[in-house]
This record gives structure tokens, sequence and C-alpha cells, in this order.
């Protein structure tokens, strides 16, 4: 499937993940990667050009499940953390705008929503997506793949906070744009700060988090990375959320 075809987002569009588990959305790295190649991408706004963090959102339902700031979800705002409740959840992404939404594949809960949001929702919602963190969901229709490292880094340095850090750092060490104290060299420091504050979050001896590490060496040691995902109604993403 053409990824245009697949997930071409608007110009006010803005896309959300739903994580339930230690890193679980790198289960949907890739649809995500979409996602930011076609906010840039969309026409007439020459964002590739412009200073603009993309539309993207992560919902973490229960937890927090691990930073993603490596994926550009920034300013910081845009991971959300919230108790474990299906109506909450539910309350955000309307509150936030979602209109393309990936949710962890699930059995269909009986949540009583709050008047009318389940309606607010799937009258906005676009595109939704099942996925599984383990990047393979059941019955998944869309494949996705890439062999791009630079892509890949992004897995990696989600997981590995320190190769983040490491990598901003330089550039405001070598970088000439980051000399002075300008906007952008000022975020940065405010990134790394962020970084370091969430790095501890999920112990690295947890199984979800090594199971993510085991698939990105392997996708590394075979030269790609693959991913399948679902289409779904937004009725069907509302009654995933539990």
């Amino acid at each position: 499937m053409d990824p245009a075809t697949l997930l071409k987002l608007g110009e006010q569009d803005r896309f959300g993940i739903l994580v339930t588990e230690p890193f679980g959305a790198l289960g949907s790295g890739l649809l995500l990667s979409l996602a930011i190649t076609s906010f840039y991408d969309v026409s007439g706004k020459q964002r590739r050009e412009s200073n603009v963090y993309p539309e993207i959102y992560l919902f973490h339902m229960g937890g927090p499940w691990g930073c993603h700031s490596a994926f550009d979800f920034w300013p910081e705002g845009k991971e959300v953390f919230l108790p474990n409740d299906p109506a909450e959840v539910l309350r955000a992404i309307n509150q936030f705008g979602i209109t393309h939404l990936a949710v962890p594949d699930a059995v269909a809960g009986q949540t009583m929503h709050r008047y009318r949001e389940p309606e607010a929702a799937t009258n906005r919602l676009k595109q939704c997506y099942a996925y599984s963190p383990s990047g393979s969901t059941t019955d998944g229709d869309i494949r996705i793949g890439t062999a791009s490292e630079k892509v890949i880094w992004n897995y990696k340095a989600s997981l590995e906070p320190e190769l983040y850090i490491l990598d901003m750092e330089q550039s405001l060490l070598l970088d000439k744009q980051f000399q002075d104290e300008t906007p952008m060299a000022v975020d940065y420091r405010r990134v790394i700060r962020y970084v370091r504050q969430r790095w501890s979050e999920v112990a690295r001896t947890d199984p979800a988090y090594v199971q993510q590490m085991q698939r990105i060496a392997d996708a590394s040691g075979m030269g790609g990375l693959a991913e399948t995902v679902r289409c779904i109604a937004a009725s069907a993403a509302v009654m995933m959320l539990g």
C-alpha cells in the first residue's frame, strides 16, 4: 500500500498513539514515522523548511511508560499521562483533537463513557489502527518496513536515552548554530534535562523493555525492521480503550 494512502494527514490533523505498557508504542513506531513524514509533507505548508514540531501525541494510560522524545514528541506536553481509566483516555483524545489514532489491539471493553464523548470521537476520527507492542498484530492487513538506520535509531534512542543525550550534547558543543544563547540552544538543554529526569522510568530488567531491545537488535542485525497494523473503524478503536 502506498504510504500516502495508508496515512495522509491534512493541514489541521493530529496523530495520537495510546500506550499501555513499557515502550509498547514502539510496536507502532513505523506508523508513527509515517505520520511524522505526512505532517511535514502536507501540501502548501513547506513545513520541512520551518521550525515546527509534528502534531503527534502519546497517551500513557496507567503509565508513565518511557520517554519517547527521540520521536519528536515535543514540547513535553505532547506526552500525556493518564490514569488507567478508558473514560479519561477518550476524554483526552477528544480534548487534544486527535484525528488519526493507533491503539493497542485488545478485546472490546464495556466502559460507560461520559455523555457524547464516544460520538465526538467517532465523528472526528478519520483513520484508526490496531497495533501490537510486539510489532506484529493479529490479522494485520498492513505491513510497513524499513532498512533506514536513521529511523531505527529513534527506537534505540528511546530505549537507551544516553544515546539521545550524547547526540544532543555533541550538537550543542560542535554545531555553530548552538554557540549563542538562541531559543533553539535553550530548548536543546531543556530536552536534555527532561530526558534525564525520565531516564529511569522503565527498569531495563522489565520483560517488556527486554523484548523491545531484542526486537530492535534483531532488526539491526538483519538489516531491517517490519511491523504490521490493522485498519479499524473509529467505533472499534473507542471500544478497544477498555
